[in-house]
């Protein structure tokens, strides 16, 4: 049976305003059990029969704001959406307007950038808001300078000016009870209540986005992406280390053994797993000479998909296979053997 677990988000609403507060709980899907039929000893199973037996009722679809969504799971560095838990309007003319978007549900390594209707938000790079996680800067207030779009149209987004943009981060790691502050200053709903509940977001990496009315630059409610670098507890048994990474053989098992988005099976075997990693980190040569590993993932998916129809879309991007022989998990990229 998939099961919805409350995320502890608390989105307090706000009276007298332009825009309607707005509140949402995000909602995690854990998967079903491993039929007993897979688990018998020499049986080998391909990605695609695999998802059928690990596959799971579906969950809640993800939309940009609802009452409830499923929590979205991010592997190696990719542009994503989120769902907004809380929307107010605030300023003495009601046109600052504030967003708290959650990314996905766990600790990500780091935020490379946003985008607003497509065109990047270039940073001050110092003041509040502003932070460099794991050797990347950002956040904070946006410069004053102007920058070109991709259709090569000038913007600027203004600095800190009536119509500049403000940004700050959470990354999942963040304390009990931590709230946002400057989310506070420009809405006192924002905040504790007089009895020790605050509004945190626990366990999720999401943002504080504040949007200065300006219907020149933004014409209609921005659309809001994110280029983030996600899970960051993904082990790899050649060092005995969890962090960061792109590999895909170490992303494949760690779908299978993650106890809150996965299988939270630990029986991945691990020589072939080293060996599947390394093969997946060999340095292929380009036409331009540059290198790059032979077999990486960059994948983001909501738990309303079930940990086999993950692996099964996994396995096309390195043409390989996942089997379950002696009660092992085995994760095989496509290689040239002897």
């Amino acid at each position: 049976m998939k099961k919805v677990l409350c995320a502890g988000v608390l989105a307090l609403a706000t009276g007298g305003v332009s825009l309607a507060a707005w509140a949402a709980v995000i909602g995690s899907g854990l998967p079903g059990e491993i039929l007993g039929s897979m688990l018998a000893t020499g049986l080998t199973l391909e990605a695609g029969a695999i998802a059928s037996e690990l596959e799971s009722s579906p969950g809640i679809p993800v939309t940009s704001m609802q009452a409830a969504a499923c929590q979205q799971v991010t592997y190696g560095q990719d542009r994503v959406e989120g769902v907004v838990i809380f929307r107010s309007s605030s300023g003495s003319s009601h046109d600052q307007y504030n967003y708290v978007i959650v990314l996905n549900g766990h600790v990500s390594y780091n935020a490379v950038n946003l985008y607003l209707d497509g065109r990047q938000v270039f940073w001050l790079g110092s003041g509040i808001g502003y932070t460099v996680r794991n050797g990347i800067g950002f956040g904070g207030i946006a410069d004053s300078n102007t920058h070109y779009g991709p259709d090569g149209v000038a913007y600027n987004f203004g600095g800190t000016g009536h119509s500049g943009i403000y940004c700050e981060a959470r990354y999942g790691d963040q304390a009990d009870g931590d709230y946002m502050t400057s989310l506070t200053a420009n809405d006192p709903t924002w905040a504790p209540d007089g009895l020790g509940n605050t509004p945190w977001v626990g366990g999720c990496t999401y943002l504080y986005l504040k949007v200065e009315y300006n219907p020149t630059v933004f014409p209609t409610i921005p659309k809001v992406r994110v280029t983030l670098n996600g899970k960051s507890d993904i082990y790899d048994p050649r060092t005995g280390t969890t962090g960061f990474t792109t590999n895909w053989a170490l992303i494949a098992a760690d779908v299978i053994t993650d106890p809150v988005f996965g299988l939270g099976d630990p029986t991945v075997n691990q020589a072939q797993l080293i060996a599947s990693a390394n093969i997946c980190d060999q340095q292929v040569t380009l036409v331009n000479g540059h290198t790059e590993s032979r077999y990486t993932t960059t994948y983001s998916y909501d738990t309303s998909a079930s940990p086999g129809n993950v692996l099964d879309t996994m396995m096309g991007g390195a043409g390989g296979r996942i089997s379950r022989i002696g009660g092992e998990w085995f994760i095989v990229p496509a290689y040239w053997q002897s």
